[in-house]
């Protein structure tokens, strides 16, 4: 269960790619590297909706898993679906939703774990929280792909190659962040968006890749009927 939970954390909280305020411009000293992915980054959480596909590997404890998912989300409000297979220590689907603050998780492999009537575990992501003996806050903070708006404001932006830019996510002012920074590689398409963004440290690598910029995102959030606080299950 440890496991099933971690993943569905660092992956699919991890895939929400919009956020509700404007992200900054570039600074006024900044490399002609550094404003181009700040450009994008504004450029695409401007385009108010995207679809992602996400895949990644977790190594905990000489456990290995495999991850793969896709969907959709918008940033202002901020709301999303992504739907995930996970193979290796444990293997499974999942379908995970982000409403504001909050993310919904659902899945056979956590069923069991729920009181009768349950189909949907909520967690904050705002608020420390702690379930199945995981910190999960230090994962919803410190996620390890970068959202548009962490790529906003990147440090140390260096150009690869076309369209190619290697840069640091600066996380140390993020509430339980597990690190205080972690390597990124980002890819801006010939329009100016973020296309790829790929992260690889302490065992993971993550890589989201952004489609259908502007789409329309329609999800039905679980009603209060349907959950249970996470923080309420596994000790």
């Amino acid at each position: 269960m440890r496991y099933v939970v971690l993943a569905m954390l660092v992956l699919g909280l991890a895939a929400c790619g919009g956020k509700k305020s404007s992200p900054p411009p570039p600074a006024a000293n900044a490399s002609p590297a550094a404003s181009a992915v700040t450009n994008a980054a504004n450029a695409t959480v401007a385009k108010g909706g995207e679809h992602v596909v996400v895949t990644g590997t977790i190594s905990l404890n000489g456990s290995k898993l495999t991850l793969n998912g896709s969907g959709d989300f918008k940033g202002d409000p901020a709301l999303g679906e992504l739907l995930l297979t996970i193979k290796g220590a444990v293997s499974g689907s999942m379908d995970e939703i982000t409403s504001g603050s909050t993310a919904y998780l659902k899945s056979p492999l956590l069923a069991a774990a729920l009181p009768a009537g349950k189909t949907w575990a909520s967690v904050s992501l705002t608020k420390a929280t702690k379930a199945f003996g995981i910190n999960l806050n230090s994962f919803t903070n410190a996620t390890p792909t970068a959202t548009l708006g962490f790529l906003s404001s990147a440090k140390n932006v260096k150009k690869i190659g076309d369209g190619h830019y290697r840069a640091t996510i600066d996380l140390s002012k993020v509430a339980g962040a597990s690190a205080k920074a972690i390597p990124v590689d980002v890819w801006v398409n010939s329009d100016g968006l973020i296309e790829k963004v790929v992260t690889a440290y302490t065992g993971t690598k993550i890589t989201t890749t952004f489609s259908k910029y502007g789409e329309s995102v329609n999800v039905k959030v679980p009603s209060a009927s349907e959950t249970v606080d996470i923080a309420k299950l596994g000790g």
